[in-house]
């Protein structure tokens, strides 16, 4: 899957039309044909996750976080349910991260992605954020220790990208004739 994603999906890859053009084909015949097989293979290693090493699970997290971007944010319903945990889980927590800040970018209607950010628990978790600071920087470098808090921390900075610029997306100028809030979920959620 990282390979189609490399090869096929990412838009910051310089290509020319006609390979542009072959990527958006083949991006349109996996999303209407095999995605869904896909979403829900990835579902159940996130279910089973205790049978499977960390390295897979984090992976699934980094393939779905992928996905969710160019494809219906319905066929991630069930994939929702684990992330919560996985937030707080310290060796799964960067990649739970990276799937959050896929939803919270993902253009979909407010509620919705209110209800995502509530009921994972996403916000509580990025006020808890803290970088794990290495006593000794040097013995450390390049250890898998310091690759994990280091990813962790990029993708909770990610994340809160995404969120502001979605709240910065759901609220009016001052000076607006309308509400500065553009609907009564924006509201509750600044509230």
């Amino acid at each position: 899957m990282q390979l189609f994603e490399e090869e096929v999906v990412d838009r910051y890859q310089q290509k020319s039309v006609t390979e542009m053009n072959l990527s958006t084909s083949i991006k349109d015949w996996f999303r209407v044909n095999q995605v869904s097989q896909v979403v829900t293979l990835l579902s159940q290693v996130l279910q089973n996750h205790a049978i499977f090493e960390s390295k897979t699970v984090k992976g699934t997290l980094k393939v779905l976080a992928t996905l969710i971007d160019w494809n219906e944010i319905s066929l991630f319903d069930d994939c929702r349910a684990y992330i919560g945990g996985f937030l707080r889980a310290s060796e799964l927590r960067a990649g739970a991260f990276q799937f959050m800040a896929a939803f919270v970018g993902k253009g979909m209607s407010e509620l919705d992605k209110l209800v995502i950010i509530k009921e994972s628990g996403y916000l509580e978790e990025v006020r808890d954020a803290r970088y794990v600071l290495l006593t000794n920087y040097e013995d450390n470098f390049g250890s898998q220790e310091y690759d994990e808090e280091k990813n962790y921390m990029t993708a909770v900075s990610n994340s809160v990208c995404h969120m502001g610029k979605w709240t910065l997306s759901a609220y009016q100028p001052p000076g607006s004739p309308e509400d500065p809030f553009k609907t009564p979920e924006s509201r509750q959620y600044f509230d």
